[in-house]
């Protein structure tokens, strides 16, 4: 029997109701949604590259490896994961523990799915940089979705967005990508930003003088020590 697939935009928050608050798993900080959830509760808008913008709505910003996840269902039966990530060094913001779990809509149950629009679903063992507020009351602390998470390479080989494409540069905050794939992780066919399969000039119609193929420049990523760098010049707190 296949799966049951279950997808979810995430247009609207979906709030925790507090009457009946899973437990915490023992031995970690665990930020699942605030009990004043639903009177809070507000959708997280996205500003895509502008890690200015994702600085100044974090209130922590570490590096950190995901140790494990638990998938669960609240009462209303909707799934979500607690990603518990060992935090390997703070960029900005202060925390007393050797972990945290960061709770998030979404994951696998048996055998249902829940997918959700532009929420990070993290891979075991893998190394990041996540942008979280601690202080967000839905089952997203992730400041904004996909966008606050970034990749560091095999072998510090550098910082990578979500989707896996290398942080070339970051100029007056805003981040510029530059085409390099971290195939590592990714499969190339499946995320090629590197050039058009089209080999010659495209034909030309109208009052259209000329038109020429431009090839993507493909730049390398800028280290992790490089990125934690730019991030704390960004902060108010340096």
């Amino acid at each position: 029997m296949r799966p049951l697939q279950l997808i979810l935009v995430l247009a609207l928050p979906l709030l925790f109701d507090c009457q009946q608050k899973p437990p915490k798993p023992p031995g970690f900080t665990s930020h699942d949604p605030a009990p004043d959830a639903v009177e809070k509760g507000r959708p997280m808008m996205l500003h895509r590259n502008d890690l200015a913008w994702l600085v100044e709505n974090s209130t922590l910003v570490f590096v950190g490896r995901l140790l494990g996840k638990d998938v669960e269902k609240d009462d209303r039966g909707l799934i979500f994961t607690r990603n518990k990530f060992e935090i390997e060094k703070l960029i900005i913001g202060t925390f007393k523990e050797k972990s945290i779990t960061l709770t998030t809509l979404g994951g696998t149950l048996g055998d249902q799915t829940l997918r959700v629009s532009h929420m990070p679903v993290f891979v075991e063992g893998r190394q990041y940089v996540i942008f979280t507020d601690t202080n967000r009351t839905t089952y997203d602390p992730i400041t904004g979705n996909q966008d606050g998470v970034f990749l560091v390479g095999p072998q510090d080989s550098g910082i990578y967005n979500y989707n896996g494409v290398s942080v070339a540069e970051v100029e007056k905050g805003i981040i510029t990508l530059g085409g390099q794939i971290l195939k590592e992780y990714f499969e190339p066919d499946s995320l090629s930003l590197v050039s058009s399969p089209m080999r010659e000039n495209p034909e030309i119609q109208g009052d259209i003088v000329s038109v020429e193929r431009s090839e993507i420049a493909v730049k390398p990523a800028i280290s992790l020590d490089q990125f934690i760098e730019i991030v704390r010049g960004l902060s108010p707190q340096r």
